[in-house]
């Protein structure tokens, strides 16, 4: 009996990935992000290339990059790698507040038989195309997560001079 509970919750807990999986999928296609109001049509651009590779390391072609600022979706060629992007360079209250030439974007990864893959911070340079990230994608039977997250950190240099800042404004207090 037990059997037969652990795998009927194991069936339901699939579903409800892919279902979750679809919505997400489909309300960035249909342009959520792009009718943002903090992502005005004039903001200025910069460029950014993804390479996506399994755990082996192995390039993933067919992989489905989404950038969620812009709604664009873009594919991976054999070499695991979507074309030279071109990504929305929004300004936030944390990048002027010391200007580091850096700006963020979020990266959602979607291929057939992986885990969702969502990349929040994604790091893109003011007037430069960045080669990267590289990320890795889990296949489904890799792991019982419904998907993986993670977060880029501002530059080491960057986070310093951040650091004196908030503290010479607590100075100030």
């Amino acid at each position: 009996m037990k059997k037969h509970v652990k795998r009927g919750v194991f069936v339901l807990l699939i579903i409800a990935v892919a279902a979750a999986s679809c919505l997400i999928t489909s309300a960035i296609k249909n342009g959520f992000a792009a009718s943002d109001p903090q992502t005005p049509s004039d903001a200025p651009v910069t460029a950014l290339q993804v390479t996506v590779k399994d755990l082996l390391g192995r390039a993933v072609e067919g992989a489905t990059v989404t950038i969620a600022e812009s709604g664009e979706s873009f594919t991976t060629d054999s070499a695991g790698k979507t074309p030279v992007m071109t990504v929305p360079f929004l300004e936030t209250p944390l990048t002027k507040t010391v200007d580091g030439g850096f700006s963020f974007v979020t990266v959602v990864v979607t291929r057939q038989g992986y885990v969702d893959y969502i990349l929040y911070n994604c790091l893109v340079y003011r007037a430069r195309t960045r080669s990267g990230p590289s990320i890795t994608l889990f296949t489904v039977t890799q792991t019982s997560s419904p998907f993986v997250s993670t977060v880029e950190v501002p530059p080491e240099d960057w986070t310093k001079e951040f650091l004196r800042y908030i503290k010479d404004r607590e100075t100030e207090q």
